[in-house]
């Protein structure tokens, strides 16, 4: 498995992806500040991961692995979102 940092930087090019998609300057900057938002916490993950990996346990672990599934899942979802108003559940 890829680490912390790895995975972050992904999702920072994910969105970098969908800025380069999008037409209206609003949500170009949006996912933008989303991608630099992602490149600083793998930054953050780095220096982690360098002083004390023991820090993190296996449930905080597996919390943020969830909170990070819902916001990718976000991410994917709002180009529809912006173009519909309307968000499914």
């Amino acid at each position: 498995m890829s680490s912390k940092s790895e995975q972050y930087i992904a999702r920072a090019e994910k969105c970098q992806q969908h800025a380069d998609a999008m037409q209206s300057s609003g949500e170009k900057v949006l996912y933008q500040q989303m991608a630099t938002q992602w490149l600083l916490l793998a930054k953050q993950a780095d220096g982690m991961d360098e002083r004390s990996p023991q820090l993190l346990t296996p449930l905080r672990h597996d919390a943020r692995a969830r909170n990070l599934d819902k916001i990718d899942r976000a991410v994917e979802l709002m180009p529809f979102c912006l173009t519909k108003n309307v968000c499914p559940a």
